[in-house]
């Protein structure tokens, strides 16, 4: 083996086993942002298949990147899983809306990899359809 080729394998083989779990994605979740000045946060829920939601998280709206276009990472996706996403908005009172758009991604499963994956979260997914208010 040529020296120049043992460099180049080495980098390969030790992007893929620094990158994060192959069976695993992430996706952002986009919502329409209340237009209520009283929401002090958003609830982000989540369902798999014809499950109820579930409370996933609570975010503050001042943690918002943007609040004028709010978002929330979800991680660890599993493979060939359909998800169906929403939020809704709460009031300082702690009362809650009902839910905004929902978005529904089916994970594609990962190929065998040959290259170094990006870092893109929709690279692997394909959106479903989306409910608006």
């Amino acid at each position: 083996m040529k020296p120049g080729y043992g460099l180049i394998l080495f980098v390969a083989f030790s992007g893929v086993a620094l990158s994060p779990a192959l069976d695993a994605a992430d996706f952002r979740f986009h919502w329409n942002a209340s237009s209520d000045p009283s929401v002090a946060a958003y609830g982000i829920y989540q369902r798999s298949g014809d499950a109820p939601y579930e409370r996933i998280d609570e975010v503050p709206a001042e943690d918002l990147d943007d609040p004028a276009r709010p978002s929330y990472l979800v991680t660890g996706l599993g493979d060939g899983k359909t998800y169906w996403f929403a939020a809704t908005a709460i009031s300082a009172s702690n009362a809650e809306s009902d839910f905004s758009n929902q978005i529904g991604i089916t994970v594609l499963p990962h190929p065998w990899i040959s290259e170094i994956p990006t870092q893109n979260p929709l690279q692997n997914s394909k959106v479903l359809g989306s409910t608006g208010r």
